[in-house]
């Protein structure tokens, strides 16, 4: 991972599934986000948040495998503020999408 993040810095990349794995790439390069789905585990995205921050934790749902609110839920009542949950719910997407698309699209 860290590899592509440093060889493509104009690129952005996010992981398939919840990790933390990466926390210690995420701190040196700006261009890696981690996906919220699933967070099936208790606290996950507490503890997500807490690793790499919310600016770089990205909803995501599965939507054609699993119900949205599954992926919602956790999020939703997550102990983290309501900005963070608003980051992650869509201000960071918006972000990464003003960020990396190209001029004029």
């Amino acid at each position: 991972m860290e590899r592509l993040v440093s060889t493509y810095p104009d690129a952005c990349f996010f992981t398939g599934h919840t990790t933390m794995a990466y926390a210690d790439i995420m701190k040196k390069h700006e261009n890696l986000y981690v996906c919220s789905c699933p967070v099936h585990q208790p606290r996950i995205v507490e503890r997500v948040v807490e690793a790499v921050g919310a600016e770089r934790f990205m909803f995501g749902s599965d939507l054609t495998d699993l119900p949205i609110a599954w992926g919602f839920g956790p999020i939703l009542f997550a102990r983290i503020s309501e900005e963070e949950k608003r980051l992650i719910l869509g201000e960071n997407l918006r972000r990464v999408l003003e960020k990396y698309s190209l001029p004029g699209s």
